[in-house]
């Protein structure tokens, strides 16, 4: 009986070292994906946004400017 219960905890314990192997290796492969990601933006330049307007004559029928 005492065998059966030493293979059970044995595969238990496999199998949760397993896991956390697993676990480990997504945690790093995130933090990496952050790392390239905070790097990538280090070499970025901002945005320039110009805003242009028209000037239109006349933009609306039902509002004339001139009467």
């Amino acid at each position: 009986m005492s065998k059966l219960i030493n293979e059970d905890w044995e595969h238990a314990s496999r199998f949760t070292d397993e896991m956390f192997d697993i676990e480990r290796q997504y945690i790093m492969e995130i933090e990496w994906q952050e790392w390239e990601y905070e790097e990538s933006k280090k070499s970025k330049k901002p945005a320039i946004i110009k805003v242009e307007k028209n000037k239109k004559t006349n933009e609306t029928s039902h509002k004339p400017s001139n009467i």
